[in-house]
């Protein structure tokens, strides 16, 4: 006991007890947690605000998304042949709109860079998500076993990258391409 507590393992000691407590707090600040609830669990100023702008949807699931800073009610819904999801705050102000499109609706330049740079590549889903006033649309391509997601800005400019198995490499070639 005395060897464990001698002073050459102090600093490591502590120095493991600062990292896991690092971790934890990141951990803990910068997940987003999310836990489906009933309709009685939320805010009647979400479903009024969700009600007056879709009248015609249908509700699919309520989530309740708990963030660093905020708690947030996100609405998953169908009005017609469209697919939405709406993130609203617990006040009923609408934080962010994803709705499912058909490729052919994407911006000319974001069709131009997937038949040029991602030609192998099959989109899975394509979503475009609205914040405030800025519009990104969010694409999910599938390339063999291989799954990655690719956000554009409106303009058809790469802003992010993220692939499932291999999350660097699918950066990398981001950062390639934002060179080029």
């Amino acid at each position: 006991m005395k060897a464990i507590l001698g002073s050459r393992y102090i600093p490591w000691v502590i120095i493991a007890l600062i990292l896991i407590l690092v971790g934890a707090f990141a951990f803990h600040h910068c997940h987003r947690w999310e836990k489906r609830c009933h309709r009685m669990d939320v805010p009647a100023a979400v479903f009024s605000a969700f009600e007056h702008a879709y009248p015609n949807a249908s509700v699919e699931r309520v989530e309740k998304e708990e963030g660093q800073c905020m708690t947030c009610y996100e609405i998953e819904s169908e009005d017609g042949k469209t697919e939405r999801s709406i993130l609203y705050t617990a006040e009923g102000k609408v934080c962010e709109i994803k709705e499912a499109i058909n490729t052919d609706a994407l911006p000319s330049e974001i069709r131009t860079t997937l038949s040029k740079e991602y030609s192998k590549a099959k989109v899975e889903k394509s979503e475009k998500v609205s914040r405030d006033s800025t519009v990104q649309y969010e694409l999910h391509l599938k390339v063999g076993r291989m799954t990655s997601e690719l956000t554009f800005d409106a303009m058809g400019k790469i802003i992010q990258c993220c692939d499932e198995e291999n999350e660097m490499q699918c950066k990398e070639k981001c950062a390639e391409k934002e060179d080029d």
